[in-house]
């Protein structure tokens, strides 16, 4: 494999992911397809419909935007894939564009889809993608996604404190990554630490439920073990935040981490196997 390729594989349930290959040197390193990101693919299969159909979504440090594409099929309202490269941004608004391929059975009707710049490290961005015009209500996102997000000291308290702006009162994040040898604790108890001072809660799955999730994610998206950069370990954790307060969602935290950590087999999904058609009026 050349140090300048390219990967373009098709997804199980239509359209088609494109990622810098495992042995693509100069490219960014978040254009590659990290098996976090597969862990995020199968978690959020495990869960309930309704806590993804018809819902807001948001990928935090998209890369290729595997996690957030992954939505689609399941039938969310709206998919925002976000990065501050570059680089990443082209990357996601073309696999948005490959995700958009026309089809007679429309499963979902027409989500609305978009790609920004958005580094989740500055506050003050972060906050401007909520805002609204005119005084409105704030755009807040049911599902918040994130994966392979801390490189280094500091990332994950702002990464917290981005979800805590854009989390609605009953929505959940997804965030999988390594725990890296940085200063101070593992970051899965940083990441409870943290959380607890913005009213979130953490609840981290077990390293063989990580394990088990990146199995079903390379199963439901169709790729191969071969395009995935990196490892699903005992160093790796997948986390599931949510607000302190969940009065207002159907579903508790302890339902939800239920559906996540169930050894059962998954039924086949009809929308698995559905051809998009995405609105992409939205995409900058």
């Amino acid at each position: 494999m050349s140090s300048d390729t390219w990967m373009v594989q098709p997804l199980r349930w239509g359209g088609a992911i494109r990622f810098a290959g495992t042995g693509s040197g100069p490219m960014p390193s978040g254009c590659r397809l990290w098996a976090a990101a597969l862990a995020l693919v199968g978690a959020l299969r495990r869960l309930p419909e309704a806590a993804v159909a018809g819902r807001c979504v948001i990928e935090l440090g998209a890369g290729c935007g595997l996690p957030g594409v992954s939505a689609l099929p399941l039938g969310c309202r709206e998919l925002v894939l976000s990065d501050s490269d570059e680089a990443a941004l082209w990357l996601l608004r073309g696999n948005l564009q490959r995700c958009a391929t026309p089809s007679a059975q429309i499963c979902p009707p027409e989500p609305m889809v978009s790609a920004i710049q958005l580094d989740f490290c500055d506050a003050m961005a972060v906050q401007r993608v909520v805002e609204m015009p005119g005084g409105q209500c704030p755009r807040l996102f049911d599902v918040v996604l994130a994966s392979e997000f801390v490189y280094e000291s500091g990332v994950l308290q702002r990464f917290v404190a981005g979800v805590a702006i854009l989390l609605a009162p009953g929505g959940l994040a997804l965030a999988a990554n390594r725990d890296r040898p940085l200063a101070g604790p593992k970051l899965r108890e940083q990441l409870r630490d943290e959380a607890a001072h913005h009213s979130l809660v953490v609840q981290i799955l077990p390293a063989e439920d990580a394990a088990r999730l990146f199995a079903e994610g390379l199963a439901h998206s169709g790729l191969s073990q071969d395009d995935v950069s990196g490892s699903v370990d005992p160093n790796t954790f997948l986390a599931l935040i949510t607000r302190a307060d969940r009065a207002s969602s159907t579903i508790t935290a302890h339902q939800l981490l239920a559906f996540l950590t169930s050894t059962s087999t998954l039924p086949p999904s009809a929308a698995s196997d559905a051809t998009l058609v995405v609105n992409l009026n939205a995409m900058d």
